[in-house]
């Protein structure tokens, strides 16, 4: 784990034409912790997450290198291996995170997940976790569940942000995938938490 730990010292906080001049520098960086998002270690994971995170917070180009390293259908794939949204810890939450980061205010990025199929998989993430909820027939009261579900949540409000470019053709995706009918259905599912309800209504 020490490479991924050290290399998340490096200092994130660059005058922008330096953070651009680094851009290989940053490109190994990423290809190290995608290495590492695949290792059966929990801590490994975590750590590769995190770095993941910190070098695509606030950097639209870092951003738009990480998703074209196939990292959608990674987060994804990692996601369902860790239980998903109903049983998944702080692997989810970290995906989930990292999913968030490379999208906000980003339209290249949203356009990409747009057109390469994932607006279907986000939707089958919520699908399968109602499914999984009614099939175990109580209210989950697991705190992961809920902070996996308002990440969930928070992931959609980015796409549909008003007046922003890209956001008609999101929500035209969203209406062919039944994405927003399957919120809809977490928020009437009896199964589901009072507090994600009410996270739903705020919306």
């Amino acid at each position: 784990m020490y490479p991924v730990i050290a290399t998340r010292n490096v200092p994130l906080s660059r005058h922008p034409r330096r953070s651009t001049g680094c851009s290989s520098k940053w490109y190994d960086v990423k290809l190290l912790a995608f290495a590492n998002v695949h290792e059966s270690k929990l801590t490994l994971q975590i750590a590769a997450l995190l770095l993941l995170n910190d070098v695509t917070l606030s950097s639209p180009e870092l951003q738009k290198l990480v998703a074209f390293e196939n990292a959608f259908d990674r987060v994804f794939n990692l996601m369902r291996a860790e239980g998903s949204l109903l049983h998944g810890g702080i692997v989810v939450q970290d995906c989930l995170s990292l999913l968030a980061n490379l999208l906000q205010l980003n339209a290249h990025n949203q356009s990409l997940f747009r057109e390469t199929g994932f607006v279907s998989r986000l939707a089958q993430l919520l699908v399968d976790t109602l499914h999984e909820q009614q099939m175990e027939n109580a209210v989950n009261d697991d705190p992961s569940t809920d902070k996996n579900l308002w990440g969930f949540l928070a992931l959609i409000r980015l796409f549909l942000v008003h007046g922003n470019l890209g956001t008609q053709a999101n929500q035209l995706a969203f209406e062919k995938h039944n994405l927003l009918q399957q919120v809809l259905n977490l928020a009437f599912g009896f199964t589901t938490s009072v507090a994600i309800r009410a996270e739903v209504g705020a919306a």
